[in-house]
């Protein structure tokens, strides 16, 4: 783990998104980690 970065970190960076535009991804990228989707 160079710099103390894992396999399993995640990063999140939050701009002036809209929120509901926010939470749709999200969703879509919890879905796809259920899935086993590397990527």
């Amino acid at each position: 783990t160079a710099n103390g970065v894992c396999n399993r970190l995640l990063r999140f960076s939050v701009g002036i998104e809209n929120s509901n535009d926010l939470i749709q991804d999200l969703k879509q990228a919890i879905k796809l980690v259920k899935e086993g989707v590397r990527i």
